[in-house]
């Protein structure tokens, strides 16, 4: 079986490029052969050591590396991110598309872009025949917003510039006549090939059943990310510290991965305000130029934290990661309350059974609750935070060994390799594929 994979954000920060290697790797593992398809490359150049059967780059095939260090630029910047995505989807879906046209594929699989499907959903219009794989990261056009006036002055306010512009697209595209085109396109496009969408939470699927009449909703099938094992300790927390340069006996609670509008960064600070600075806030992750709105260094200055936070604004490879993990005590999952979406670093603190103080809402709050991954709190509630702080603080070493055998049977539930053959059954048409809450 021989596929193409689409990944255009291989050079951002968060779930991209970690992501799409471990979706890579299974399939490999399972017989696929994968060529991939990205703008410029990925994150540490680790398609160098999957053994993938080719690597294709926008940059690579047209030779323009002035665009590529342009979007580089400008895509640090909020206000100009939303065009950037835009540039690299378009891109990187023309490149797939015409490298299909010379080499037959089972499946053209698009595990990101932005925004959403629309981008390789309106170049199908064009073909015909395609057998197309879609991810699909969040919910339908406007389909959070109660009022549009009220919500773009909401968001204004926050200084949440990011989801002002979202919010503007959104508008823009649901109105009557754009709607009614896109419908046409889609309808066109999903008749001339064959088409299946991939969402990881139930409630990301849920919110599609009357987007554009239901068109979508039948053909969504709800596949997790998949889980690694825990792995043997590597790195013991002591070794680990001192590879950061982290003090030995403070208890550290992690914050890992990019910062964005479904995470709740200042809720941590308003929780740990007024508590006894017997713990220190580590977070990791790459920040960006853009972003003070949630940029933890500030967040720690204005609530008085300044000298028990550490923040270090960078990618962290997987090869690297497992110091981070074993070097923090547990791992805060500050997600808001209307967060609908996967929680991609769940699967992090699994892979290393780091204990989570997490958001009770959606997926993440039914693994912490069913699995007993670690303990819970209400969403965007600065004392309910605090509490679940203490109750950690509480737990004794027996609890927290329990905590970590759970994290054994949270992965055997869904291994990597289960959703490589359900993407499989996908690429192949035989379905269906085994549906996941």
């Amino acid at each position: 079986m021989k596929i193409l994979f689409v990944e255009p954000f291989g050079k951002h920060g968060g779930h991209h490029s970690p992501e799409s290697r471990r979706a890579i790797e299974a399939l490999v593992n399972c017989g696929v052969n994968v060529t991939m398809v990205t703008f410029d490359g990925v994150i540490g150049d680790w398609t160098d050591v999957t053994k993938i059967e080719g690597n294709l780059s926008v940059g690579s095939q047209y030779r323009v590396t002035w665009l590529l260090r342009l979007i580089s630029r400008l895509g640090q910047f909020l206000l100009l991110k939303p065009f950037t995505d835009l540039i690299e989807t378009v891109s990187t879906t023309f490149l797939a598309f015409r490298k299909s046209r010379n080499t037959s594929y089972e499946a053209i699989h698009f595990f990101d872009g932005n925004p959403a499907f629309a981008v390789p959903l309106s170049a199908a219009f064009f073909t015909k025949n395609r057998n197309l794989v879609l991810n699909i990261y969040g919910t339908p056009p406007g389909w959070w917003v109660k009022s549009w006036i009220n919500s773009f002055g909401y968001l204004l306010k926050k200084k949440d510039y990011w989801s002002c512009l979202r919010l503007i697209r959104d508008r823009l595209t649901e109105l009557k006549l754009v709607r009614s085109a896109r419908k046409t396109v889609y309808r066109k496009a999903m008749s001339r090939n064959k088409c299946h969408f991939i969402c990881h939470t139930k409630e990301i699927k849920e919110s599609y059943r009357d987007y554009l009449d239901g068109m979508f909703y039948d053909k969504i099938h709800v596949i997790p990310l998949g889980r690694k094992q825990p792995e043997p300790e590597a790195a013991a927390l002591e070794k680990a510290r001192d590879y950061l340069r982290l003090p030995q006996e403070a208890k550290i609670f992690l914050h890992f991965g990019s910062y964005h509008a479904a995470k709740n960064i200042k809720v941590i600070f308003q929780a740990v305000q007024d508590m006894s600075k017997t713990f220190i806030l580590f977070f990791v992750g790459w920040l960006g130029r853009w972003d003070n709105v949630r940029n933890p260094a500030l967040l720690a200055q204005e609530h008085g934290w300044g000298k028990d936070t550490i923040v270090i604004n960078k990618f962290v490879s997987e090869e690297e990661k497992h110091y981070y993990f074993h070097a923090a005590d547990a791992i805060l999952l500050t997600y808001t309350q209307e967060t609908i979406l996967s929680v991609s670093v769940i699967n992090d603190a699994c892979q290393f059974a780091l204990p989570v103080i997490a958001s009770n809402v959606g997926q993440l709050g039914e693994y912490v609750t069913t699995h007993g991954l670690g303990t819970t709190f209400v969403p965007d509630n600065p004392d309910s935070l605090r509490q679940a702080i203490v109750s950690f603080l509480s737990l004794t070493e027996v609890e927290l060994a329990t905590i970590k055998t759970n994290f054994h049977r949270f992965a055997a539930e869904l291994p990597w390799q289960e959703v490589a053959n359900r993407y499989m059954s996908l690429y192949s048409n035989d379905l269906p594929a085994k549906q996941e809450g």
